[in-house]
């Protein structure tokens, strides 16, 4: 958080006053103001407690350690299957201290890599169909068998009915355990108002004591961990765990919620290996966890890079180095998103669960790829990029943006889009929650080339996964999902669409991100003939030789326009007051930002008593007579330029000038901890005002006061 040059002007009745701006911060360790206290448990199993309920994962405490060491044997069982090697089994207070080599998992775990809950059908029927590969394999030098070919990551609801939820227990009733606040709770039911917009599936909060027979969710903040069963389990309450950190992602809740309807991991699909490669070397903790199941569903839809149920390259890595490696190497930035369902994750629980919504079809057959849309049986469900009542054109793009359309390109010609406010020779910035849509279209027989500027950067999160994207559909089928950029990482080669259509999508509109990536992106679109394509590719390379530079734009093009950005201002001087030191804003003109309610230099008021960016005339920093508390707080602001310390969670650049004042709210601050700093005392009495640009993100900030010190105290 950090707040970026101050003004007093005219507005507020104040009688020599003092300023103190106070930052406290939140506990990172429990949630504040749950509902435990005032919670309903008529939910609970008769003869159950809550802590017995939590410690067994919602099963009988004897039938959950019965499943433990299933698991841990079906663990083993994996990893010889593999041909990995694995150590002794270690307890959680040996991984803990560091007791446990690379190869050792963990008997007290009662998950499957780290998400998954099973039960005790499950586990049994993974182990038989474990050893029965194993058998096979032993028998006929091959791995691979009739089950490692199929495509599937539903439940097979022919083989196990009772795991998915019948139309009769339609809307599914949920609840909580009462251990999260009002805001995690809106956080859980966004999800599941996500997974209503998507699906025909619906859910009901429970009210009152539910029926011995009735089963139901309960969504809980117990364990500290992100989990949940595949599938309906048996009568009774069934346990969604998601902790403080699992709500700090969307998708997580959406993710989770995904197993309840029976969806397995996508890279658990017994196909995947024809698309990703697990490197299992690089798995510690959970290393033969990583496997396939098969005998699931999918209704043919194809492997989903993007979906909300596939891990990141990174998850389950001991040492740093990739686990889920893409077979093609344009997907694996796709891979590990938590915004919420892909167009495929919707798709699959709509063809399972609302097959039987819609009685009759459209009046016009969906494009596209797009299906029926169990929501409103008159209109198409369409994928990413296209919209209309039946997916007939492109999507829709933010308005006001200034981005997206259809572009038809006539031959020779070459355009460039980019992100709104994109500038490849200044510092520019896109704004969270925009999307582009632009479909370009060329000729019969010639296709399109997309080139992507060096100057490149879009939000992500642990080392690439992409919060915010540019997709590019160059596949002939557009229902297919292209791969994602984001990061700094921008292809090296130009992409080639395989028919006479290519679809480019940019989503900035699942996420507040820090601004540091915000880059955007520039591309050249051209096209290039089929004989140029087919002559040039006769050497092995994919892609044709650079296009001409840019040509003028025909009027009939649409093309997004260049933003305007106000032209640099440089701040007339102002008298100080005998308590203050003077500064200077900088000539650097301000990122554009929407909802400007107050002024961002002194130029744009007479009345200024005092004015403060944390810098001198000649770029040097000062605190303009700022004090830091000294008694009343528990630790210190800092002045700095640049980036701050901790990753993904402040700016690295002052809003205006060079130097703002920050707080740091992680480690090793405490519930509680407050930062204070005294401003100026002022002696002119009437009505003052004050202003000042601030940023605050993280996940453990709790609030930021203003106190006015002087004839009394006032908040």
């Amino acid at each position: 958080m950090s707040p970026i040059g101050f003004n007093i002007t005219r507005a507020m009745l104040l009688s020599s006053v003092v300023i103190l701006i106070s930052f406290t911060t939140l506990s990172q360790s429990r949630s504040i103001g749950s509902d435990q206290d005032q919670a309903d448990f008529s939910w609970l199993p008769q003869g159950m407690s809550l802590e017995e309920w939590d410690h067994c994962y919602g099963l009988p405490c004897n039938e959950q350690e019965a499943i433990r060491t299933k698991l841990y044997d079906l663990k083993l069982l994996t990893m010889k299957d593999e041909g990995m090697d694995y150590g002794p089994a270690r307890d959680i207070m040996d991984m803990i201290n560091g007791n446990n080599s690379a190869h050792d998992i963990s008997f007290d775990d009662p998950s499957l890599d780290g998400c998954i809950l099973l039960n005790k059908q499950q586990v049994e029927y993974l182990i038989n169909i474990t050893k029965e590969h194993m058998a096979n394999k032993n028998k006929t030098g091959n791995s691979t068998d009739e089950h490692s070919r199929r495509k599937r990551s539903l439940t097979n609801f022919q083989q196990f009915p009772n795991q998915k939820w019948q139309k009769h227990e339609f809307p599914i009733r949920y609840t909580f355990d009462g251990k999260h606040n009002e805001e995690q709770r809106k956080i859980i039911e966004g999800a599941i108002n996500h997974w209503e917009d998507q699906t025909c599936i619906r859910f009901e909060k429970l009210e009152g004591r539910p029926h011995p027979s009735e089963s139901y969710i309960v969504f809980s903040q117990s364990n500290y961990v992100c989990h949940s069963y595949v599938g309906k389990q048996e009568k009774g309450p069934q346990p969604v765990y998601l902790a403080e950190t699992c709500l700090w992602h969307f998708g997580i809740p959406v993710h989770e919620i995904a197993h309840v309807m029976g969806v397995w991991h996508t890279h658990m699909r017994p196909d995947r290996d024809e698309y990703v490669t697990i490197h299992h070397d690089n798995l510690g903790y959970y290393k033969g966890q990583f496997r396939t199941v098969p005998d699931a569903m999918s209704h043919g839809i194809p492997y989903d890079h993007s979906s909300v149920l596939h891990y990141s390259p990174m998850d389950g890595s001991f040492n740093g180095k990739i686990v889920i490696e893409a077979k093609d190497p344009l997907f694996q930035m796709s891979m590990g998103q938590r915004v919420g369902l892909s167009f495929y994750d919707a798709m699959l629980i709509n063809k399972e669960y609302c097959s039987d919504v819609c009685r009759g079809r459209t009046w016009q057959p969906c494009q596209r790829g797009g299906y029926q849309d169990p929501n409103n049986c008159h209109k198409c469900k369409c994928p990413d990029g296209f919209g209309g009542d039946f997916c007939q054109d492109v999507a829709p793009s933010t308005p006001g943006a200034e981005c997206g359309g259809v572009i038809d390109m006539p031959k020779y010609m070459t355009r460039v889009i980019s992100t709104p406010h994109y500038k490849p020779d200044q510092q520019s910035f896109y704004y969270d929650h925009t999307e582009c849509n632009w479909l370009i279209r060329v000729p019969q027989n010639w296709h399109v080339v997309l080139r992507f500027n060096e100057k490149f950067g879009i939000y992500s999160v642990n080392q690439g996964e992409c919060f915010h994207w540019v997709e590019v559909k160059y596949k002939a089928d557009k229902q297919l999902n292209g791969p994602r950029f984001c990061d700094s990482r921008a292809p090296t080669e130009p992409l080639v669409s395989e028919d006479q259509e290519m679809v480019i999508i940019f989503k900035s509109n699942f996420s507040t991100s820090n601004h540091r990536a915000n880059i955007g992106f520039q591309a050249v679109i051209s096209l290039v003939p089929d004989i140029l394509l087919e002559d040039h590719n006769q050497g092995g390379a994919r892609y044709p030789p650079p296009p001409p530079p840019p040509a003028p734009v025909p009027q009939h093009v649409i093309r997004t326009p260049e933003p305007r950005t106000p032209e640099p201002r440089t701040p007339a001087p102002r008298t100080p007051s005998p308590t203050s030191t003077t500064t200077t804003t900088t000539t650097t003109t301000p990122r554009p930002e929407p909802n400007h309610n107050f002024p961002v230099s002194r130029e744009h008021d007479d009345n200024f008593l005092w004015f403060c960016n944390f810098e001198t005339d000649g770029n040097r920093q000062t605190w303009c007579d700022i004090e830091q508390e000294q008694e009343q707080d528990d630790f210190d602001w800092q002045l700095i330029s640049g980036r701050t310390d901790s990753d993904m969670t402040g700016p690295d650049y002052a809003f205006n000038g060079n130097y703002y004042i920050y707080i740091e709210a992680s480690k090793p601050r405490r519930q509680g901890d407050r930062a204070v700093i005294r401003m100026p005392r002022f002696g002119r009495s009437g009505d003052h005002c004050l202003s000042w640009r601030y940023y605050m993100y993280g996940h453990h900030i709790n609030t930021l006061r203003v106190v006015v010190e002087g004839d009394g105290r006032y908040d």
